[in-house]
């Protein structure tokens, strides 16, 4: 086989530039060798065919021809790129007739723009920005040059410099001897007295006719204008004329105003006016005779809320001061009785010496009334031993008669423990607890309920609802409240001695045990809870006494309460039992 030879090229010439056919023949020899370079000859032939564009519309601007602007047809070259072994792509042009207007003028046929359009955009689309260095070198001239930002010079550091010894005491020196200095020459300024006044050069006076004053001379300052009305204000200042009716003060600020043009009528000197001393004393006594804040147009608009007192507060003349109390520890009480008791022992001792008093009988006991008696108890000591026994007897029993007498009566220890709960101090605000149970049907639970409450002088009530909800409201003491609380949460039964109880165990009520007959027994519900809701206190008491009431509904209940004025009571153990059941 023969080796094919390779094509001849065409030398070109030095002085003129090859042919256009030779040309485009050497860059379809090109692309079918090497494709790339046919890749770069068309990116080539696009960014020179986009710079004749740009060319020709600043061509158009400068000439001012904007709106007769020549649309650029300037078409990118095609060149063919084939590859080995594909065929080369056919440009698609549509022959179409020509079409006439009107006035018989041809018209545009634009199929072979689009067909050329829909043709350049199958081919795949470059992006310029993402091109090579030499596509990017070839297209600098299109890149705007004031749009390169310059950077900023960044400032250098400052080195660290060092204040040597010295520096600033030099400069306290320097400031000290300036204010020496100034107050040396304090008599430029008029400051010293005893000396002249110097002019600065502040106003433009003659020299040949000022006067001539001497160093020794003694010349006081001339006042200003607003030093000369020293005596202002005559009767009032300016923030308390609002205190004061019309007619005052229009005479007030007419004595101001006259005072003030007599000092200036009289060359700034400090005289008293026109006003005299009685126009100021009568203005004066006026002042303080009709000002009143009722003259004030803003006292109105001013809102002064009325102090409330709280419910628990006493009146101021009722109350009195209290003296804070010394509590002693039990070391100290312990020493005080010793002392209190010691005195009254020498007292007594002094009494009997003086003979006041007769001294005391001997304290004779079984131990000691040999010490005592000696030889008499020695002669007959049966005898003594009886009458020693007679006189402990004695002792023993004058003891228990003290202590009968000042023991309490079943009535009096009742009325004391009522007193002590009574007596609770309730002025500053009311203790009250809410409960919830499920059944107070219960004769037991009812007489335990009401009983307590009497006792510790509470009040309130239970409110109930069939066998369902009940609600147990007392009100009281801080300390009945605290035993009723622990009454109904621990110390009460509410589902019976260990849960099942048999019918002749079970507790009667009060017309069960009168009438014996007609015994009746209770069971007791063993699903039966009780649940303190809420505990805490009000301003004042809301029951009188402690009541039961049966509603018929939940409806009726919250209106029973609502009466009271505590319908939130009913609302509140409701919605516990919601949410417990």
């Amino acid at each position: 086989m023969t080796q094919t030879e390779p094509p001849v090229r065409k030398k070109r010439s030095r002085w003129d530039t090859a042919p256009a056919d030779d040309e485009s023949q050497h860059h379809a020899k090109q692309a079918k060798l090497d494709p790339q370079a046919a890749a770069k000859a068309a990116k080539l032939a696009k960014a020179r065919a986009l710079k004749d564009r740009i060319k020709a519309q600043l061509a158009n601007l400068k000439r001012g021809s904007a709106a007769t602007a020549v649309p650029i047809t300037t078409s990118i070259p095609a060149v063919a790129v084939s590859t080995p072994g594909s065929v080369a792509p056919v440009l698609k042009v549509e022959k179409r007739a020509k079409v006439y207007d009107i006035d018989l003028k041809l018209k545009p046929d634009i199929s072979e723009i689009r067909t050329a359009k829909a043709n350049i955009a199958a081919k795949k689309k470059v992006n310029p920005y993402l091109s090579t260095a030499e596509s990017n070198a070839e297209e600098e001239v299109l890149l705007d040059g004031r749009l390169d930002k310059v950077q900023k010079l960044r400032r250098s550091h400052r080195p660290l410099t060092f204040v040597e010894p010295g520096v600033y005491i030099k400069k306290g020196e320097r400031k000290r001897e300036k204010q020496e200095n100034a107050k040396k020459a304090g008599f430029v300024s008029g400051r010293k007295e005893g000396t002249f006044v110097k002019s600065a050069g502040i106003a433009d006076i003659n020299v040949n006719d000022a006067p001539v004053i001497s160093e020794t001379q003694n010349l006081a300052l001339v006042p200003r204008a607003d030093v000369s009305l020293g005596n202002m204000p005559i009767a009032v200042e300016w923030y308390d004329m609002e205190f004061l009716p019309n007619k005052l003060r229009k005479q007030i600020a007419s004595a101001e105003s006259a005072s003030f043009m007599a000092a200036h009528q009289n060359k700034l000197k400090m005289r008293s006016g026109s006003s005299s001393t009685e126009q100021q004393e009568n203005l004066l006594r006026n002042v303080e005779k009709f000002s009143s804040i009722e003259h004030c147009k803003t006292f109105q608009l001013v809102q002064h809320p009325v102090p409330v007192k709280p419910l628990y507060a006493l009146d101021p003349a009722a109350q009195k001061p209290k003296v804070a109390t010394l509590h002693l520890t039990k070391k100290e009480l312990k020493r005080q009785r010793k002392l209190r008791r010691a005195e009254k022992q020498r007292d007594l001792q002094d009494q009997q010496a003086l003979g006041l008093i007769p001294p005391p009988e001997p304290r004779l006991t079984m131990a000691n009334f040999m010490q005592v008696l000696g030889d008499q108890a020695v002669i007959d000591p049966s005898k003594i031993e009886a009458v020693v026994a007679e006189k402990v007897a004695a002792r023993r029993l004058k003891h228990e008669q003290m202590n009968l007498e000042r023991k309490l009566t079943p009535k009096e220890r009742a009325e004391k423990r009522r007193s002590k709960f009574a007596q609770e101090d309730t002025s500053k605000g009311v203790s009250c607890a809410l409960f919830c149970v499920k059944d107070m049907s219960h004769p037991y639970h009812r007489a335990k309920v009401d009983l307590n409450a009497q006792q510790w002088s509470l009040s309130g009530g239970v409110v109930e609802v069939s066998n369902d909800l009940s609600l147990v409201i007392v009100e009281g003491g801080v300390r009945g409240i605290k035993k009723f609380v622990r009454l109904m949460t621990v110390r009460t039964k509410w589902i019976g001695m260990g849960g099942d109880v048999d019918d002749a165990n079970e507790i009667s009520s009060d017309e069960e045990m009168e009438d014996e007959e007609e015994k009746v027994t209770h069971k007791f519900n063993p699903n039966n809870y009780c649940e303190l809701v809420w505990q805490g206190i009000n301003p004042k008491r809301l029951f009188n006494g402690f009541l039961f009431q049966m509603c018929s509904s939940t409806v009726a209940a919250r209106k029973v309460l609502e009466a009271k004025g505590v319908a939130h009571f009913w609302d509140q153990v409701e919605q516990y039992a919601r949410d417990n059941a």
